[in-house]
Formats: C-alpha cells, sequence, structure tokens
C-alpha cells in the first residue's frame, strides 16, 4: 500500500516518561480508499526506541485513541465504521502487555451493534481496567437506533459491554 496522508495523532507519556505515538494513515487503495493502518512509535527522551507499522484496519476520518498511563501497559483503540463494506464497522482494540514491544488484537463490537461503529475513546484507570465507549448506527439493544455504547475490559476480558443510550437518543 502506499500511505496517502497521516490523519489522526494521539500521544500519552507514560508512568516512566517515555512517549508512546498513534499515527492513523490513509492507504488509497482501490475501493479503500479511506482505510489504512495506524503506526506505533515509542520514544525514550529524544530516542526512537520502538515503532510498528501495519496495526489494521482504521479509517482515516474516524478516531483513534491511545492510553499508558498503566504501568508497562499500552492501549490503542481505533474505529472504521463500514469498512470493509459491507462489514458493519470493527472495533479494533490492541494492547500490550510490555510496554509496546508486542502487541495483541480483536474486535471488540458487541453483537447487538450492527451498524457502522466507530468513533471509540478509552481510558485506563489507576487500577488497570479499560473502559472503552464507541458509536454504533444500528443497535439491536436499542430497537435498531443508533447508540453510544460503554465497554469494560479486566485483565483482557470484557465484562460489560451495553448501549447507554436509551432509542430515539440519536437521531440517524
Amino acid at each position: 500500500y502506499k500511505v496517502m496522508r497521516g490523519w489522526m495523532i494521539r500521544l500519552d507519556v507514560g508512568p516512566d516518561n517515555k512517549v508512546h505515538i498513534a499515527r492513523g494513515s490513509m492507504a488509497n487503495n482501490p475501493g479503500e480508499e479511506l482505510a489504512g493502518p495506524v503506526k506505533y512509535f515509542r520514544f525514550d527522551n529524544d530516542t526512537l526506541e520502538f515503532s510498528k507499522d501495519e496495526m489494521w484496519r482504521y479509517r482515516a476520518d474516524d478516531r483513534v485513541e491511545i492510553d499508558a498511563s498503566y504501568p508497562n501497559q499500552v492501549h490503542l483503540i481505533m474505529g472504521c465504521p463500514d469498512y470493509p463494506p459491507p462489514i458493519d464497522g470493527p472495533i479494533w482494540y490492541w494492547r500490550s502487555h510490555d510496554g509496546g514491544n508486542s502487541w495483541s488484537s480483536n474486535d471488540i463490537k458487541d453483537q447487538n451493534a450492527t451498524g457502522d461503529n466507530g468513533s471509540p475513546d478509552l481510558f485506563v484507570d489507576a487500577s488497570g481496567v479499560v473502559h472503552i465507549v464507541y458509536g454504533s448506527k444500528k443497535d439491536h439493544s436499542v430497537s435498531k437506533k443508533p447508540s453510544v455504547r460503554y465497554a469494560r475490559f479486566v485483565n483482557d476480558g470484557k465484562v460489560l459491554d451495553r448501549a447507554v443510550t436509551n432509542p430515539g437518543d440519536i437521531k440517524d
């Protein structure tokens, strides 16, 4: 792929004062012009210690967020509504438990969230619990209406994922 542009860039500084950066991009592949990878960087002072390419799947006009506030952990979330069609828009949650050296990922959207899902955000609290919010265009738990969903992860396991809006709160 040919990276055309970096769109969304986020950073966080870990308790060890290392800077963790996520840079979204647009690959400009035919039929998926807005989809692209996220690239991760870790800096110690002015030295680039590590970088990782090919963290897929992100849509350039959606969100990418990063959190490195809990010791030795880095969490990254990205939205990709409607890419690739007809998929319902994955919410990719990437996590590292060794300061960003190795990563695992999965699509964490709830089975009720069947419309375009996107605009995720995350926060890691002082206990290491990961809190995630994201939007869904068609949520079966609220009469197939748009919703905002809240998910919580403890020790890499999802313990909650529910709509926090009522049917009709969000207009399509």
